[in-house]
């Protein structure tokens, strides 16, 4: 009854076909509210699949919802429905494969983020205490992937006596 390829062909191909469609349900469960409930999701999911523009959507959404009036109860249903409805459409599946390779994008993302920081916070240091980095020496510093020499190197630039020494230490270390 409700799955008539009929005439979701029609309204896929003729905005009008919808409006007609609409009115002639609306008519047809004018005494019967759970029916104009069946009806207004059936028409509103051939609406979706349809290829019209967002704003033609609205438009007919717009008249569906006035001719096809909802009681409150039902109404509250529908609008759950279409949230749920609109949620499904925006959410695509993502495989298996898509979740290892978001995961491991992710921890390179997250790896790369301390390195960087950890690169920021000895530069940083530095600056703070000898008021100045000479650019070769930033070079070095941010040339450095490893986190564990970083962090030798963060706690090496809170004590170091000197630039001169701090790349003393880097030159051993590195």
């Amino acid at each position: 009854m409700y799955n008539d390829e009929r005439w979701r062909v029609g309204i896929r191909n003729n905005p009008f076909s919808i409006v007609v469609k609409t009115h002639l349900k609306a008519l047809d469960s004018r005494k019967d509210p759970n029916k104009r409930y069946r009806w207004k999701v059936e028409l509103f999911k051939a609406l979706h699949k349809a290829k019209y523009t967002k704003k033609q959507i609205l438009e007919l959404y717009r008249f569906m919802d006035w001719v096809l009036r909802l009681p409150t109860a039902l109404n509250q249903k529908f609008d759950n429905f279409v949230e749920k409805y609109e949620e499904a459409k925006t959410v695509r599946y993502v495989t298996s494969i898509e979740r290892r390779l978001l995961k491991r994008n992710a921890q390179q993302n997250f790896e790369q983020g301390v390195l960087q920081k950890s690169r920021e916070y000895v530069t940083d240091i530095l600056d703070v205490r000898f008021h100045s980095v000479p650019s070769p020496l930033a070079e070095k510093v941010q040339a450095i992937d490893d986190t564990h020499l970083l962090s030798k190197l963060h706690r090496e630039a809170v004590v170091v006596e000197s630039l001169d020494s701090f790349e003393k230490v880097l030159d051993k270390l590195g």
